[in-house]
């Protein structure tokens, strides 16, 4: 769940939903998740189960064990890689989010115009000093998490910080719902617009469902090889996807209360 739920909900989904007609891509976005990326999902722990190790050496004991070629491991390779090609542009995002966290915790926005908080985010992409300070700080967290032992370090890092997460998301949504309108929001969320469909919007939506549940980063099959073995895969990708498309939703709903409430548009786009 902690590589599943994140800037995922937080960021991209509201993102793309702004960009396709609200509503419209929320209706085209769950079959993907139900009909595709699920069942990946439970493929991916399944393989983890049985491998009982990291990607690599997980796929290459499989194929040894099924008298298959060794060139499967090679899928486990590209799963790292496309994991640290998708952290070379979450790290950035979340350098942003913790240059935010830093103006919020100052009080840097309090009684400023939405406009002039809109042109602090240009301002930001063009201090290339300020972002690589945020970025590298960003970095060493990672790194000093992922340095320790698995239990030790991510474990204990996830135990913490997922309920700080999951109370944030909830603070943030009743919060948006009194000072946003919240009424404009859910009808953005939850009107649908059939003639909006196209390819490009069940592109986008397929996408958002393979991307916001970590499918093909190799990470579920390192969860599945944790997975004790008593537990139903089913069960844990589906609670897993549940609770990653509900904060995706609270997000959703969160932000465009905000935006409509500020008389912005939902599809401005990340600034």
């Amino acid at each position: 769940m902690g590589s599943s739920i994140g800037l995922g909900n937080i960021w991209k989904f509201p993102y793309e939903m702004g960009l396709h007609g609200g509503g419209t891509f929320l209706f085209v976005y769950i079959p993907c998740v139900w009909l595709v990326a699920l069942p990946v999902m439970m493929s991916e722990i399944m393989v983890g189960r049985y491998g009982r190790s990291n990607p690599v050496h997980g796929l290459q004991h499989i194929a040894k064990q099924e008298r298959l070629s060794s060139l499967w491991r090679i899928m486990g390779w590209l799963g790292i890689l496309t994991g640290f090609l998708v952290f070379s542009y979450y790290s950035v995002v979340a350098s942003w989010i913790l240059f935010y966290i830093m103006q919020s915790a100052t009080s840097a926005f309090v009684d400023v115009p939405a406009e002039i908080v809109q042109h602090s985010f240009g301002a930001l992409l063009r201090d290339t000093d300020q972002l690589l300070i945020w970025h590298t700080i960003f970095v060493l967290m990672v790194v000093l998490v992922l340095a320790r032992d698995l239990r030790i370090g991510l474990e204990r890092a996830l135990l913490v910080l997922m309920p700080c997460f999951l109370a944030l998301v909830v603070w943030l949504f009743l919060f948006a719902s009194q000072v946003g309108d919240y009424r404009q929001a859910l009808e953005f969320v939850f009107t649908f617009n059939p003639q909006a469909i196209d390819a490009e919007l069940i592109v986008s939506a397929l996408t958002q469902a393979l991307f916001s549940l970590s499918i093909g980063l190799g990470v579920l099959i390192m969860y599945g090889a944790y997975l004790e073995g008593h537990r139903p895969i089913a069960t844990a990708a589906v609670v897993v996807m549940v609770f990653d498309t509900g904060i995706a939703l609270l997000m959703a709903l969160m932000i465009f209360s905000v935006v409509f409430a500020f008389g912005m548009r939902p599809d401005s786009g990340a600034g």
